[in-house]
């Protein structure tokens, strides 16, 4: 069954940003990849697919448990982040269907969140290159 728009009542909306608000899966699969190639690691398919949805503090833990990389994880993330937003900069998208949504939402003040894996660093930003 459909509802209208008008028929479903909420007092706020909490949105995932990668993958749901904003099309960030590319960037996050060449800029890994770029990041892990630095370590000698393939960034193959199965890798790709263990690591979709984990956050970024969970990567790097990833990375120094499995690989034994022992750098400072707070550099190892930050260098992750850079990789990331220098690509994600030029090439993010917010699907046209959110964007629809989120202007229907802001028409009727709704309060919005949103969660995310992401670092704070890398949320902002998108949020903010997004609009």
């Amino acid at each position: 069954m459909k509802a209208s728009a008008e028929a479903v009542a909420c007092s706020a909306v909490v949105f995932d940003l990668d993958g749901t608000l904003i099309d960030s899966e590319s960037n996050y699969a060449a800029s890994d990849g770029r990041f892990l190639a630095e370590f000698g690691i393939d960034f193959d398919d199965r890798l790709r697919r263990h690591m979709i949805g984990r956050g970024s503090e969970e990567f790097i833990r990833m990375l120094r448990d499995v690989y034994g990389i022992a750098e400072d994880p707070a550099r190892l993330l930050e260098r992750k982040n850079a990789y990331y937003l220098e690509r994600a900069r030029a090439n993010t998208r917010v699907f046209p269907e959110m964007r629809r949504l989120l202007d229907l939402l802001g028409e009727r003040d709704v309060p919005l969140a949103v969660a995310s894996g992401s670092s704070l660093r890398v949320i902002r930003e998108m949020l903010d290159i997004c609009g």
